[in-house]
């Protein structure tokens, strides 16, 4: 039962990675209330 946790945990990694790279592309112009509600 622990096969759906890291593969919820890959999930989660590969979600982040790609939020990352659309706002690196974007010039990381993203506002704090945004990036505080994605952290939080």
């Amino acid at each position: 039962v622990v096969w759906w946790l890291n593969l919820l945990s890959i999930a989660l990694y590969l979600l982040s990675g790609s939020i990352i790279a659309v706002a690196m592309q974007r010039g990381a112009r993203l506002p704090a209330e945004v990036a505080e509600r994605w952290l939080l």
